[in-house]
């Protein structure tokens, strides 16, 4: 058989959100945060609760658990509205803590170059004054010509279209059933 099943899906951003309600303790050089009052499971909506971390690698979402004094940690899990595994463990500890859990846009690992090399070209090269920025700026262009090409690489896939179905499909009419009188 040479049966051919063809699934058509879409993918959708999800908005970055974060949470604050509540407070978090977590033992010194411990994973494991408690919470008190939050609801860390609500980082995204109810029909993307297999995002959260820690459910499917390839398709969790990245979260972030930030401390007042802006420590910021991974998100290896989070199992409950009052439970979250963090990456790294946490020191010192943190006892009734407010805190931040963020969630973490997700960048391409080839755009990472782009951004990097951005980012010099802005920042370590001034205009005028400095011989390295004819450098940065070919540099630059190598790396968005090359994030073009894949986003174009990508968009050039066929998009979705309704066909015929490839086999038969036949069609029955039933009477409604009888019943013996």
């Amino acid at each position: 058989m040479n049966t051919q099943i063809e699934v058509i899906y879409s993918f959708i951003w999800l908005p970055l959100t974060y949470l604050f309600n509540g407070t978090v303790t977590v033992a010194n050089n411990s994973a494991s945060v408690a919470g008190t009052s939050t609801s860390f499971t609500q980082l995204i909506g109810p029909d993307f609760q297999l995002g959260l971390p820690g459910n499917d690698q390839d398709t969790d979402i990245g979260a972030e658990l930030i401390f007042q004094n802006n420590q910021t940690y991974r998100v290896k899990t989070i199992t409950s509205d009052t439970a979250l595994v963090t990456v790294t463990n946490v020191s010192p500890a943190q006892t009734a803590a407010t805190y931040q859990l963020a969630m973490v846009p997700d960048i391409p690992e080839g755009h990472h170059n782009v951004i990097a090399t951005l980012a010099t070209r802005n920042f370590m090269s001034t205009p005028g004054n400095d011989s390295r920025l004819p450098f940065w700026v070919a540099q630059a262009e190598k790396e968005l010509n090359s994030m073009r090409d894949s986003v174009m690489t990508r968009q050039r896939q066929a998009p979705a279209t309704r066909r015929r179905f490839p086999q038969s499909a036949l069609r029955y009419t039933l009477n409604a059933p009888t019943t013996g009188r």
